[in-house]
């Protein structure tokens, strides 16, 4: 159910993406999709699971790991590597959009969505302030916050352009760049008594 979902959203965009349509590809009734999927909502969570499993891997794989300044950034940069790669690829950069799509449409599925934030903004956040443990809980959050919209904004350009040419690589750089120097800002903010530059 799960796959013909995904083929679906990918092939139709949200306007397709109904659970009569994911009963009708299966030939299964509509009443034992609802058995495991009683909405729209509980299905685009199953489907958006595997692309938001890969990057909370590496933030729960850092923090087993008692994570260092140094392997906080490793992390960051593979979750950022992770999001180049997906903007690459054809069916992760279409799939997001849509996901997007459906979360700003329906009330009900921006639940799933604002739920895959919470969960990555405070595996982030929590990451964060294991390295630099100085760094407030409320400084964290809004950190990590603002390093996923920065990824966000990214796959959006690298999406669009295919990453083909030298221009957006050099933003993916820049991009990276500007999350390190964020991260070292604030870890310093908390221990020379500067004010937290996600305060300016």
């Amino acid at each position: 159910l799960i796959d013909a979902a995904r083929r679906l959203l990918l092939a139709e965009g949200p306007l397709g993406f109904t659970l009569r349509r994911v009963a009708d590809d299966t030939g299964v009734r509509i009443s034992n999709v609802q058995y495991y999927f009683p909405g729209r909502a509980e299905l685009l969570r199953a489907v958006m699971k595997p692309v938001l499993d890969r990057s909370i891997l590496l933030i729960e794989e850092a923090e087993r790991r008692s994570p260092t300044p140094e392997t906080a950034l490793a992390v960051l940069d593979a979750i950022l590597d992770r999001i180049i790669e997906d903007a690459e690829g054809e069916e992760v950069s279409m799939l997001i959009p849509h996901l997007w799509s459906i979360g700003i449409a329906d009330k009900e599925s921006a639940s799933v969505l604002r739920d895959a934030y919470e969960v990555l903004v405070s595996g982030a956040a929590r990451l964060i302030r294991r390295a630099y443990s100085h760094v407030s809980v409320n400084d964290s959050r809004h950190l990590a916050a603002v390093l996923i919209s920065m990824s966000d904004g990214l796959f959006v350009q690298l999406a669009i352009a295919r990453v083909g040419d030298a221009s957006m690589r050099d933003t993916a750089a820049r991009v990276r760049n500007s999350m390190h120097l964020l991260v070292a800002h604030a870890a310093a903010a908390g221990t020379a008594s500067q004010p937290s530059v996600l305060d300016s």
